[in-house]
Parts: structure tokens; sequence; C-alpha cells
């Protein structure tokens, strides 16, 4: 009589179920099944069968469990994120954050080339529709050009003063009139708003690269592949990816896909990042770098360093842009008219304009006396009575 073969058999859910097949926690049934093969070996079939649906069950539970953890993280920041980067950028118009920044972007060698060192100035009055924005460049070893440059709008006009150094006047170059307060003017390319918004947007974008991670996860095409907490610290890795197409404004949006590192505690703010770019030219470029920020007086924070190097082909740049921001209010509606700078006003444009303190003065002061001789006449006529 030929001996009995007895073949171990895993139950028939076991082949049907995704995550035996695709999972990638399918490492776990391995080393499950190790682990269970000296109490396997020698049990009859009936016991092994038995064995080996508790250890699939028990097993099943721990990946179920991690996956759902996984896809857990993932959609809290899709669910948290984009309302708190919004929550973020409106208070922070609201406080009126505005100020300066020094970019210096500086391509790798050797040799080492500087070909931006730029200060630019942002101010800002969203109640009057104001905005305005001064760009000083500063020679340095490379850096040949020196010249400034100042747009501003108040809601009746915008206008653009040039000067070749920073010692040198304002010169008046172009004033355009609005028929909208909010209106982008003619000639220019950003609108009043536009100057301190990238400063408002920069804690969840790529401040001054156009690279927006708020626009990225409201898009249809863009996919959340993982979301993980970094072990010992408050901080959650996300890697997605996306597709580089062209926006309906007519602007290419580069951005591929690639990992971010946010601060959940801090409005999801970008703490580090490494992401991959494509053009519409099919260009390649990579971007990893990372932010540092400060409190402000108003009770929240603000970029203080952004440091990330670009890597396209042959070429690496290292970009840096140093912040100076405050949290001080709007700003005061004379620093966007050209009588502010020593020009007159276009014709027909009158402001209103503030009372003299002077006038103040001389009202209460003729009160006074006024009142005094009220005074004066009654106590006479009670003497006289």
């Amino acid at each position: 009589m030929a001996a009995r073969r007895i073949v171990p058999v895993y139950p028939r859910w076991t082949c049907q179920f995704r995550f035996r097949q695709a999972s990638p926690y399918r490492f776990v049934y391995f080393l499950g099944d190790m682990t269970l093969a000296p109490t396997l070996l020698g049990c009859p079939l009936g016991r092994m069968r038995g064995h080996m649906a508790l250890s699939e069950f028990f097993l099943r539970c721990v990946c179920l469990t991690l996956a759902w953890g996984a896809d857990g993280l993932a959609e809290r920041v899709q669910r948290e994120a984009p309302p708190a980067w919004s929550a973020y950028e409106s208070w922070a118009e609201r406080v009126g954050v505005q100020g300066s920044w020094r970019s210096l972007y500086k391509e790798l060698g050797p040799p080492d080339r500087t070909f931006v060192n730029r200060t630019t100035l942002a101010r800002f009055n969203s109640t009057n529709h104001c905005g305005l924005s001064i760009k000083q460049h500063e020679p340095t070893a490379g850096v040949t050009e020196s010249d400034g440059t100042l747009e501003a709008a108040n809601g009746v006009y915008a206008f653009r003063l040039t000067r070749p150094n920073a010692s040198a006047p304002w010169v008046l170059d172009r004033v355009v009139r609005l028929t909208e307060p909010s209106e982008r003017p003619k000639g220019f390319l950003v609108t009043p708003r536009t100057w301190c918004r990238e400063i408002h947007k920069a804690p969840f974008s790529i401040f001054n690269r156009g690279i927006s991670l708020l626009d990225a996860l409201r898009d249809p095409d863009c996919r959340v592949v993982k979301a993980t907490e970094l072990p010992g610290t408050d901080l959650v890795k996300l890697e997605f990816v996306t597709q580089p197409k062209k926006k309906p404004s007519g602007w290419w949006d580069p951005l591929k896909g690639g990992t971010v590192t946010l601060e959940p505690r801090r409005h999801w703010v970008i703490n580090s990042f490494d992401l991959q770019l494509e053009f519409d030219n099919g260009r390649q470029e990579r971007l990893h770098g990372s932010y540092t920020y400060q409190e402000v007086e108003a009770g929240g924070i603000v970029p203080a360093r952004l440091d990330f190097i670009s890597t396209s082909g042959k070429t690496v740049i290292h970009w840096l842009t140093e912040f100076s921001l405050t949290a001080g209010g709007p700003a005061d509606q004379r620093e966007f008219r050209l009588s502010y700078y020593g020009f007159p006003e276009p014709f027909g444009v009158e402001w209103e304009r503030p009372i003299p303190w002077g006038l103040y003065i001389i009202g209460g002061t003729l009160g006074m006396v006024f009142v005094m001789g009220v005074v004066w006449r009654i106590r006479r006529w009670r003497a006289a009575a």
C-alpha cells in the first residue's frame, strides 16, 4: 500500500484575497509562515489546516491595521491640510503680514557665479486695494546690475518708478489708470493683491517658483502615494504624484510629484521638500530644500528662511531667500501715491486730505473762549439781579 502523501492546503479564500497577492505588507505573511513552520511539522492534516487558518486570520488583521493606518494618515492630510492653508492665508492678510526679503541665486560651478542679489519690499492695504513692491538689485561679485524698480497701485491708478542704483533719485516710468480697483494694470504682470499674496502663500508653496501644494492637492490628477509619521518627531512625510499641465490661465504648471515633510501642529506648513518638475519643453528639474519659521506678535508664524538646491541636467543653482516680515496691520495709503515720492498726481485725481492739526487747535481754542464768555455773561446777569 502506497504511503499517503500529505499536502498542506491554504483555505480557498486565501488565494482570492488581494492582500496576499499584491499588498505592500506581504512580507508579513512570509514572516508568519516561517514562524509557524516548526509548529506545523508533524501535525495531522486537520490540525495543520487549523493552524494555517488561524495564522492567516491573525496576519490579515495585522495587514489591515497597517494599511488602515497608512491610508488613514493620507486621508487626514488631504482632509486637514488644505483648509489649514486657506485659514493661514486669510489670517496673514487679516493681520497684515508684510515686509521685505533678500533673494540670492548662485550657480554652483566651478566657478560659482552669483547672478541675482536682490532685495524686495512688499507693502499692501487690502481694504483700499493698495499694493506696492520695491525691487533693488545689489551689485556683488558676478552681478553687474544694480537697478531698482518701484511698482505700486492704489485702486485709482498704478505707476512704475525706476532708478539706476540705490542712491539715485526715482524716475517716473509709467502711469496707468484703473477701471476697477482690483484689476491688473496694463503693462504690469501682477495685481495690487499679488505683491503680498505670495508671502501669505509661502508656507505651503515654493516661494518665487510658482509651485503651490494647495493647488496640487486640489488637482484631480494628484494622487497621494503614501503618508508616514517620522519617528521621534511631529512631522508627516507625504509622497505624491501629479501631472504637469497647462493651466486655464495659460501658465504651465511643471509639478510632477515628489515628497514634502509637513508640520501638523503648525498649520501643516512645509518643513522640507524634494520635488520633481517637468516643463513643456521636456526639461526636467529637481528641487530639494527646507523652510525655517519665526513667531510674530500676532500669534502665528511667518517664513524666516527658504534654502534649496535646483538641479537640471548639469546646472546646479543654490536659491536662498531670507525674510524679514512683520504683522503690523495695513500700510498707510499715502505710500501708494505718486505724491509720496515727490511726483504730481495724475490730472483729475484728488485725494481726501486729512484735516490739519492746527485747525483742531484753533477750533478748540475758539470753543473754550466762547464757553468762558457765556459763563462770564451769566455771572454778571446774576450779580445784577
